[in-house]
């Protein structure tokens, strides 16, 4: 008896067990995707089989400069704070207005290495510099492309301000009018090192048009691409893990070129940025608001799995190298359209080809058949005849000169302008003689003056016959009254001999 119940009960216990972890695993997957709390999890949920998964409180964008694309966009728009990417918007101006003396000095001074953060906050990154310490502009720059140092960044700030003749709060205005300058639409900087709580803000969209502008400079681009730079005898290692195996092993990527990684505040809003050449392409991927990293018991640094935003950079480039690929869709030389040639010699025709090459990106087996090309021709070169077809046909008189701009091609897919050409003649064509000669015959003949000529000529051609007809008139009435007059007097003459003739 005592045996059976306890087996009941061990049944009973099973069956409780069971129907608990059954009850635990629901409401588990109600708290995750918040049907249930109405809060947000941090990993996303399942998305479809064409997309990357990337952390939920992140912002990330994957963008193609050769282009001017984001080919993916997870709340880029959404802001956050603009922490290393300030630095990099700072630095471009730097750069530009010191690009032809690099090799001038700065001495750092003790008012360059105050309020810019404290050495021990992860926010704030140092390399230790110390008043008095004097470096070429360019050594600077290359130590803040590697570290993206506070105070490797401050002196060159100063040194900016100073030549441009303006005060340092102003420095932040002119970095926000920049980033305006080149498209950013929601980039605001009151400040220029990247501090949290600063009132600096930022997108991920932005932050890849800033990236773009980077890429563009190739000194600044190669420098951020070290994995690390010796100033001075002291080594600086990169802060971007995606670029060495050094500080935290696994998270290194092949491929991946410069930028930043960076943090706007000690507790997280982790930040990193690269570009990946593929070919003919190249993608800058921004991952914004990533999470901070964690120390285990050794001390050494990790990242929850699915929080870490260097896979999350892996991921983006994994898929867009996969999904897209880079089309031409017209080189430069290249046929666009044919019109008529007038005057020519040995030809009436003449061939407008592409000035520049036409390139997008596309998806991978993407029909690009619906393709349209626009073209509009210079009216001050190109006009209008009637073929022998009857239609309106564009035409050009010779002589023509070969990489003579006649118009403009505008290559438009799916509604949109993909990119744009001028258009030039493909040959050198002269001017047959011959037929010149006899079209400009012919166009004085048939042209307006000579209408006008002809028309002069045929009323005072008219003039002079009513003129001469008139004359002849007046002859003829004057030789009538004349004869008369004669025969009169003849009358006169013979009466007056009868009467003579008679009294004798």
């Amino acid at each position: 008896m005592n045996i059976y119940n306890y087996k009941e009960a061990s049944t009973l216990k099973k069956l409780f067990l069971c129907l608990f972890l059954i009850s635990a695993m629901l409401f588990c997957s109600f708290s995750v995707f918040g049907e249930e709390s109405g809060e947000v999890s941090d990993i996303l949920p399942p998305q479809e089989s064409d997309e990357p998964t990337v952390y939920q409180s992140s912002k990330a964008v994957i963008y193609n400069p050769q282009t001017g694309t984001f080919v993916y966009d997870y709340k880029g728009d959404a802001r956050a704070e603009a922490a290393t990417s300030a630095k990099m918007t700072a630095l471009i101006l730097i750069y530009d207005l010191f690009s032809t003396q690099l090799n001038s000095v700065i001495t750092v001074k003790k008012e360059h290495l105050t309020d810019i953060g404290a050495a021990t906050n992860p926010a704030t990154p140092m390399i230790g510099l110390k008043a008095g310490n004097t470096y070429k502009i360019e050594e600077l720059i290359k130590a803040v492309c590697v570290s993206w140092a506070n105070d490797a960044i401050n002196p060159l700030i100063h040194a900016y301000c100073e030549k441009k003749g303006i005060e340092y709060g102003d420095f932040a205005k002119e970095m926000t009018e920049y980033a305006e300058s080149i498209g950013c639409t929601d980039t605001r900087y009151k400040e220029p090192l990247g501090r949290g709580d600063m009132g600096n803000a930022t997108t991920a969209k932005d932050v890849a048009l800033i990236c773009a502008q980077f890429y563009n400079r190739y000194d600044l681009f190669i420098s951020s691409a070290a994995s690390y730079y010796v100033l001075q005898g002291s080594t600086i290692h990169t802060r971007n893990y995606l670029l060495s195996e050094r500080i935290m092993p696994g998270n290194y990527l092949k491929g991946a070129r410069g930028f930043f990684a960076g943090q706007a505040f000690a507790s997280g809003n982790y930040c990193v940025a690269t570009s990946v050449e593929d070919g003919p392409l190249t993608y800058i991927v921004v991952v914004l608001d990533g999470c901070m990293y964690l120390y285990d018991e050794e001390g050494v640094r990790y990242f929850d799995e699915g929080k870490n935003p260097y896979t999350d950079v892996k991921n983006l480039v994994n898929w867009a190298k996969n999904r897209y690929s880079y089309v031409n869709l017209c080189l430069a030389g290249d046929a666009v359209d044919e019109i008529l040639l007038e005057q020519g010699r040995n030809t009436d025709h003449l061939v407008v080809c592409a000035q520049n090459k036409i390139q997008t990106i596309s998806l991978v087996g993407d029909d690009l058949s619906g393709m349209e090309i626009k073209i509009t021709y210079d009216t001050n070169r190109v006009y209008t005849v009637l073929g022998k077809d009857g239609k309106e046909h564009y035409a050009v008189k010779a002589p023509v000169t070969k990489g003579e701009t006649l118009g403009m091609a505008e290559f438009i897919l799916n509604g949109t302008v993909i990119g744009s050409t001028p258009l030039l003649a493909a040959d050198n064509v002269d001017t047959d003689t011959v037929i010149k000669f006899f079209e400009t015959v012919e166009s004085m003949l048939f042209s307006q003056t000579a209408k006008t000529i002809l028309t002069v000529v045929a009323v005072l051609v008219g003039l002079y016959f009513l003129y001469c007809l008139a004359a002849f008139t007046v002859r003829v009435v004057k030789k009538v009254k004349k004869d008369v007059a004669d025969t009169k007097n003849e009358q006169k003459l013979k009466e007056l001999k009868a009467r003579r003739e008679n009294k004798e």
